[in-house]
């Protein structure tokens, strides 16, 4: 308020330009929340909210597929549809409870959870439940892809899973290593 009353007072004795004062004077005003040059109330400028935290994620929501695995997908199954070798997503992104549902599947098929474990990534690991991953069929396809896969980037990640894959390089870099199973 100091600075409006200054900068009125100065330009009431013609050391400042009439618009400036006015314009300035606005500003001022308009920050602090009080009454413009023209007399209207003005009110104050709010402060901005504290942003909200990232609420839990809702366990039946399936993300979407990454838009880079996705394009390399297409991209491998038009040349492998060239070659005569069909290539089809037999599963892709999952929500939270689809993932779980799975690994208690296979705790039941595989007797323990450090068993299943081997065969299906728990939903806090799952690339599925990221949108991260695919699995791809049928076997002839998967293997097909499985002798590309560098070429579109899209790697094998586990040894013993020869249908998933996930984008983990770029198109014409090597793939990582396998991991042995899901747990890594």
């Amino acid at each position: 308020m100091v600075f409006v009353a200054l900068v009125g007072v100065l330009g009431g004795l013609g050391l400042l330009g009439g618009k400036w004062v006015a314009s300035m004077a606005d500003a001022a005003v308009n920050r602090l929340g009080s009454i413009t040059g023209d007399g209207q109330a003005a009110a104050p400028v709010e402060a901005e909210p504290e942003p909200e935290p990232d609420p839990e994620p809702d366990p039946d929501a399936v993300p979407a597929l990454d838009t880079v695995l996705l394009k390399r997908y297409d991209l491998a199954a038009a040349a492998a549809a060239a070659q005569g070798i069909e290539l089809s997503i037999t599963s892709g992104a999952r929500s939270i409870n689809e993932q779980k549902a799975e690994f208690e599947e296979a705790v039941g098929i595989y007797g323990s959870a450090e068993e299943a474990a081997k065969w299906v990534a728990t939903p806090e690991t799952s690339a599925h439940v990221r949108g991260a991953a695919l699995d791809v069929g049928p076997q002839a396809g998967w293997e097909w892809l499985g002798q590309h896969q560098s070429e579109y980037g899209l790697c094998l990640v586990y040894a013993n899973e020869p249908w998933h894959f996930e984008a983990l390089t770029e198109p014409g870099e090597a793939c990582p290593p396998l991991k042995a199973d899901a747990r890594g």
